[in-house]
């Protein structure tokens, strides 16, 4: 699956550049001292890189202007401006969002969020980002163009690494994953599976259930087997949802009722073909409750594993 990866510096006090938009204060302590090339690592898995029309500017006419540094990769310059495109640069009328949901679908390596803010920003608030890369510069500004707007809602990520080399600090956090369990009418198994996600996996993955349909009410032997047996009061703050209620989700679970999962590029469909225990003894929802905590230890495992193998 291809990543969205924000590469980027900003200052102490979050600053992508200072106030005049330079750029010119992107050093470590210590002019004289190298500082650690975590570039080179980071470009040879990107094949596509997403930019403004002012950090293209401001490439070609200060940072690099005898040469386009990013010749082996594709690069799409999202601006208002006519301009004719060429084989490796795109110029582009699309809204940052729409086109990097368009390059996720498609083959290759990962994509680069290079800037500026009108890029980077939407894409946070659509919580498109996979992974932060961010280098912290030993500098304060006190003003400038902040590399974060006002978001609404916030968004939980995963530390992945941090190293410090010449006081920039390297920052990498991952979003956390979004799991989908659904069924039917998520009002039973997805419910009872959505409640032992947010137990076990909360650390590594957001959770979420729902449904094609819906009922008024939770299955009421599910709440209160769970209640009995976990502590856990689903109806405290689950209610029966539909698909389009919840985030996209990364991995859908369908419990195994042939329920059509909507198509999401990138998601991993997983059916885990259990039987419906509605209207059966509490032997047989036991069961079916024990088969979905082993399977959600089951599901920790290969997040794990993946995450590692991404390292």
């Amino acid at each position: 699956m291809r990543k969205v990866i924000l590469y980027i510096a900003m200052s102490l006090d979050g600053y992508i550049a200072d106030k005049n938009g330079g750029v010119d204060w992107l050093t470590g302590q210590d002019k004289e001292a190298e500082s650690g090339d975590t570039y080179s690592e980071f470009i040879n898995g990107i094949d596509t890189v997403v930019m403004g029309r002012t950090t293209y500017d401001q490439v070609r006419e200060e940072l690099s202007p005898e040469i386009w540094p990013y010749e082996e990769l594709t690069s799409y310059v999202i601006t208002h401006k006519n301009e004719r495109s060429t084989e490796n640069i795109k110029f582009v009328r699309e809204d940052p969002c729409e086109l990097t949901e368009r390059l996720r679908r498609q083959p290759g390596k990962n994509i680069w969020i290079c800037g500026g803010k009108s890029i980077i920003q939407p894409m946070v608030r659509d919580n498109l980002i996979d992974e932060y890369h961010i280098s912290v510069i030993p500098t304060i500004l006190g003003s400038g163009i902040p590399l974060f707007g006002k978001e609404e809602k916030e968004i939980k990520l995963r530390l992945k690494y941090a190293k410090t080399s010449n006081g920039i600090t390297e920052l990498v956090y991952e979003r956390k994953i979004k799991v989908a369990f659904v069924c039917v009418h998520n009002s039973c198994r997805s419910q009872i599976a959505e409640a032992l996600g947010r137990k076990y996996l909360s650390d590594i993955c957001d959770c979420y259930s729902a449904g094609t349909e819906t009922k008024p009410r939770i299955n009421q032997d599910a709440v209160r087997l769970m209640k009995q047996v976990y502590g856990i009061d689903m109806e405290a703050d689950q209610y029966s949802k539909l698909f389009t209620d919840i985030p996209k989700a990364d991995i859908i679970v369908s419990m195994g009722c042939n329920v059509a999962c909507p198509y999401i590029p990138g998601s991993l469909n997983l059916n885990w073909g259990l039987e419906d225990p509605t209207g059966q003894s509490d032997e047989k929802f036991m069961e079916i409750i024990n088969l979905i905590e082993q399977k959600v230890h089951e599901l920790r495992e290969d997040i794990l594993k993946l995450q590692k193998e991404e390292v």
